[in-house]
């Protein structure tokens, strides 16, 4: 399961929601400013972790070779 951060709307009841995927290195802390730099009432904000750990932060996918069925390996 994927951690996440739910910051919701002002407004009561919306139904509108962003969904915030950080880059490679990066997490969701990362994007903490983005609710108050937006500042729209009416929007809800889930900030997603990528399921791999990198350095302080986290990656989508494997970056070093977990090649699976399909995949060309690489020497």
């Amino acid at each position: 399961m994927l951690a996440t951060d739910f910051i919701p709307a002002a407004e009561k009841g919306s139904r509108r929601l962003l969904v915030a995927l950080h880059g490679l290195g990066d997490s969701a802390a990362g994007m903490s400013w983005i609710p108050e730099a937006l500042n729209l009432p009416w929007l809800n904000y889930l900030l997603v972790n990528a399921p791999d750990e990198y350095y302080s932060g986290f990656s989508w996918y494997d970056l070093y070779g977990d090649f699976r069925a399909g995949c060309e390996t690489q020497p």
